[in-house]
């Protein structure tokens, strides 16, 4: 897989570098997605209300997709009770403009390879350079939308 090898090693790495106190783990690996989670936020007022996604209970994870037309990172916010999904959306999400969904409600999203770039690893196979580039942004997404979403789940009350 392309985050195989040290990958949370390296997010661990800079979530400390940038002084925010949170530990992302796996919540669900498969060969078209990785699901992480912040083990923090298990908490959070209806954090673990999640029913028919996934295993955990988690309503809120960071999730990467692989598939032809590239490599994608968004927080989805999952399938659970609707009070818990508004308030999760409300303070992540406050001046949202797109439609709301009762299943999967994606809270911002970050092209980690275009269509062109995931065009060519399909044509040639991977290099270090594009796992790099994968990792990379990755890991700034997550600690930087980490950070901000950790503040507005702290404001909100949910933390």
């Amino acid at each position: 897989a392309v985050l195989d090898g040290g990958f949370l090693a390296k997010l661990a790495h800079e979530t400390q570098n940038s002084k925010i106190d949170l530990t992302f783990e796996v919540d669900t690996n498969s060969t078209r997605q990785l699901r992480l989670a912040v083990k923090e936020w298990d908490s959070a007022k209806g954090m673990l209300t999640s029913v028919g996604w996934v295993a955990s209970g988690r309503i809120l994870l960071l999730e990467v997709e692989f598939h032809p037309g590239g490599v994608h990172a968004r927080w989805v916010v999952g399938r659970g009770p609707k009070e818990h999904r508004a308030a999760f959306i409300d303070a992540l999400d406050p001046n949202r403009q797109r439609r709301v969904t009762s299943d999967w409600t994606r809270i911002g999203t970050k092209p980690l390879l275009s269509k062109r770039e995931m065009s060519t690893v399909l044509e040639d196979g991977l290099d270090a350079k594009v796992v790099s580039k994968v990792i990379s942004g990755l890991v700034n997404y997550a600690v930087d939308t980490g950070k901000n979403f950790d503040s507005a789940l702290k404001t909100a009350g949910l933390l």
